[in-house]
């Protein structure tokens, strides 16, 4: 019995009923039964560590605690009892009345109707005169090797213990949004950069730890009303096996100079060993994996904060704010401890979730200051770099100019030796002419004579003979060389651009290849008139080099010469269907000058071939 008849309930007091009940093991007590027996224990026990027993009972079964309690002096009769962190299915009875009941009890002797509680908070109407009530609690757990409660009910009034339970919301459910936010970024930042496996194990543990606040704190229920007892263990189970294991990565791979690479391959062998247990096992198999888990725990637990001391004495980067934020989450998980057992009063409630919340910040804090360096070191990275971009811009922007000059000069070179070579062309061609061309004539026509007078004579003797023989040859000679003077002058000089124009050129020096058994189509289509004499001289010069490459390389006697214009260009075109080339690897004299005769006149030429493919050339030029 526990009387608190002494006391008054306060508007917002929270009065927690002391750990004075009496456990009665494989029995479902009701009030009218016999409660003799039975073992004292506090509720704040699970039933497999009974107090002054060598062992507790099975993890396996079920049971009653049970309580008198004296009410305290009140005001109102709606009472409420806070029922706080049960593991387990249970029934709550006030003397003969179902009050609230969650899970499925095994072998319950009754039926089990509504209301089925699973805020935690279970209304009761208590007259003001009564004075004493009979607080039953039937538990029963079939599937988790930790049956019981963990902590005793508190009792106060209906709007005092809702507004608590609120407040028990807000404060996890703030937790965990906060963890569930840092471990979704870090995500992000991994999915983003994928350099650095630091940030994925930093977000596993924050979403595994922020997931596990809502299943510990029942939060879950609110989203997920359907949820049963037994989901809820395991989520809460699992989650504790991932998030450990993860934490432990997390920070090896934070301070990996100072982390031991086999404790480290230890969290990645735990981690994958609790997942086949979750996933392959019953819920009680995976529950009764706690122990040899929190054994690992304890190894862990020392590991991570050698890493931190030893990071700070070798001066690494966030090691201080590392530390100082497991510290606290320690701390923190050492006071919930001993405050569920009962063993001090602690501050009233649980400050686990507030101090991981104060390490995973912390450990935010350490990947800021770590970003923002690598953003500086990057920063000043970034502006050397454009510093020695300008710097060589200057340079290359120079050296282009100088090149753009080299060109010019190149350029004005080109044309001032094309134009001379044309003028001694055209020098040569005249002198050939006026003076060789006409002497040849002469020569032949003397010899002619001089043949026609001999044979005028009777009679003649074989010397005169001879003589007469010598002159015709010596005209035949003479008259020959006449004839390649005059295609020589063709060549250096076409006259018949002068005197006949462009087309009737072309036809001409194409006639001398058909005699030759040449096969060639020639079409004009373009007015050639308005052309100035040295685009003219242009085309032929081009026409004359095409021509010598097909003898040369094209091996083939047939080949297309087009001559046609646009709205704004003349195009000049030869085609042949002969070996072709490879034009990537064509570096010929004969190309290089026809570019820079299309160049000296404003045009350009394209060269298209492959091998057994012919060969075409194509120059074009503006009409002005």
């Amino acid at each position: 019995m526990v009387d608190l008849s002494a006391q008054t309930l306060g508007q917002e007091e929270l009065l927690e009923i002391p750990n004075s009940w009496r456990f009665y093991w494989q029995q479902y007590l009701f009030l009218g039964d016999s409660f003799a027996g039975g073992e004292p224990i506090g509720a704040t026990l699970p039933w497999t560590t009974i107090p002054n027993k060598e062992s507790g009972h099975p993890a396996h079964g079920f049971g009653t605690y049970a309580l008198i309690l004296k009410l305290p002096k009140r005001t109102e009769p709606n009472l409420a009892l806070k029922m706080r962190r049960v593991k387990t299915a249970y029934a709550l009875y006030i003397d003969e009345v179902l009050v609230g009941h969650t899970g499925n009890l095994a072998n319950y002797p009754r039926p089990l109707t509504p209301p089925i509680n699973k805020s935690g908070i279970v209304n009761i109407q208590v007259p003001i005169e009564k004075s004493e009530i009979t607080i039953l609690i039937h538990v029963s757990s079939m599937k988790y090797y930790r049956g019981g409660l963990d902590q005793p009910p508190q009792l106060s009034y209906v709007d005092t213990a809702n507004a608590s339970k609120m407040r028990d919301i807000l404060w996890p459910a703030f937790i965990a949004g906060a963890l569930l936010f840092m471990g979704f970024y870090h995500l992000a930042l991994w999915i983003k950069r994928k350099t650095s496996v630091t940030s994925l194990l930093f977000s596993v543990f924050s979403v595994a730890v922020g997931t596990r606040v809502f299943f510990t704190y029942k939060l879950a229920y609110l989203m997920f009303p359907n949820l049963t007892e037994d989901t809820m263990l395991w989520c809460e189970t699992v989650l504790a096996y991932t998030a450990l294991p993860f934490l432990h990565l997390f920070i090896s791979s934070s301070f990996p100079l100072d982390a031991n690479k086999y404790i480290t391959r230890l969290s990645w062998v735990t981690w994958v060993a609790m997942m086949i247990v979750s996933f392959g096992t019953s819920l009680y198999t995976m529950s009764r994996a706690l122990p040899v888990f929190e054994i690992y725990f304890i190894v862990i637990l020392f590991h991570m904060l050698y890493m931190g001391f030893v990071a700070i004495r070798r001066q690494r980067e966030g090691a201080v704010i590392f530390t100082i934020g497991f510290i606290i989450a320690i701390f923190a998980g050492i006071h919930d401890v001993l405050f569920y057992n009962g063993t001090i009063p602690g501050l009233g409630r649980a400050i686990f979730p507030f101090g991981v919340l104060i390490f995973v910040y912390a450990q935010f804090l350490l990947h800021s200051m770590r970003f923002s360096r690598a953003y500086r070191e990057l920063e000043i990275l970034t502006n050397t770099l454009e510093l020695q971009v300008q710097e060589r811009t200057k340079e290359l922007s120079a050296a282009h100019q100088e090149s753009k000059k080299a060109h010019e000069e190149t350029k004005h070179l080109s044309n001032a030796i094309t134009n001379l070579l044309e003028d001694e062309r055209k020098s040569i061609a005249r002198e050939l002419h006026d003076d060789f061309g006409q002497s040849l004539r002469a020569a032949g026509h003397f010899a002619e004579a001089i043949s026609r007078s001999l044979n005028k004579i009777e009679q003649p003797t074989d010397e005169l003979k001879k003589s007469i023989a010598n002159a015709d040859q010596i005209a035949s000679v003479l008259i020959d060389m006449y004839h390649k003077n005059r295609d020589l002058l063709r060549r250096l000089r076409p006259e018949i651009i002068d005197t006949l124009g462009l087309e009737s050129a072309i036809e001409e020096l194409l006639a001398n290849y058909r005699r030759n058994d040449f096969k060639i189509d020639f079409k004009c289509d373009a007015n050639v008139s308005s052309l100035g004499n040295k685009e003219k001289i242009t085309i032929y010069r081009i026409l004359q080099e095409a021509i010598t490459n097909i003898l040369k390389y094209a091996d083939t006697k047939a080949f297309t010469v087009l001559l046609t214009e646009t709205n704004e260009q003349i195009v000049f075109a030869v085609a042949d269907n002969g070996k072709g080339f490879d034009v990537t690897t064509a570096r010929g004299v004969g190309l290089i000058s026809m570019r820079e005769r299309m160049a000296d006149i404003g045009g350009s030429i394209e060269v298209l071939s492959a091998p057994s493919a012919g060969t075409k050339i194509i120059a074009k030029f503006p009409k002005n």
